[in-house]
């Protein structure tokens, strides 16, 4: 009959035990840093993700109906007039151009936002940049803009990057 050795077999199992908790302890600790490094990049997404909305929302400052400083357009309404004069101000929308370069490209800001937000901003860029050009020659710092659909264009577009901004960026 063969002699069992009590004393080697809970060594053994002792070792066996251990290598098992130290194999699930691998694997946990590798899920969690897994999970943690997703969780991570998840957060650094998120926070460029607003950082680049608050960008591109400060461009907004450019393009809004409602006038301030850097409105590239303004308007004036008559007494006793309904419709009103829109004016194209080319130093503003120079600016605008270059800022707007600035965030999407240098700081890289254009990386976080979907292609349909870039585009209206890029599709309004395109109309004041075609402004630009068919009154080069023109040295006033206001010009007056006689094509009112093309105003109205202009606003649709602003009204439309609100709302995609707020998309993207997410509730606040």
């Amino acid at each position: 009959m063969c002699e069992i050795n009590w004393d080697l077999t809970i060594k053994a199992l002792g070792v066996l035990a251990t290598l098992l908790v130290a194999v699930l302890l691998y694997f946990f600790t590798k899920r969690n840093m897994r999970n943690e490094t997703i969780e991570r990049i998840s957060r650094f997404r998120n926070e460029k993700l607003m950082e680049a909305g608050m960008a591109f929302w400060a461009l907004l400052a450019y393009i809004t109906p409602t006038e301030n400083n850097h409105s590239i357009i303004v308007w004036t309404q008559k007494k006793g007039r309904t419709e009103k004069e829109y004016f194209f101000q080319p130093f503003l929308a120079g600016e605008f151009i270059r800022k707007l370069n600035e965030v999407n490209y240098e700081k890289g800001f254009g990386l976080f936002l979907s292609k349909s937000t870039r585009d209206l901003f890029y599709e309004y860029r395109n109309i004041v940049y075609g402004i630009l050009l068919a009154e080069k020659n023109n040295t006033n710092e206001k010009i007056l803009l006689s094509n009112d659909e093309m105003v109205k264009k202009m606003f649709d577009l602003y009204c439309k990057m609100v709302v995609e901004l707020r998309k993207e960026v997410g509730p606040v």
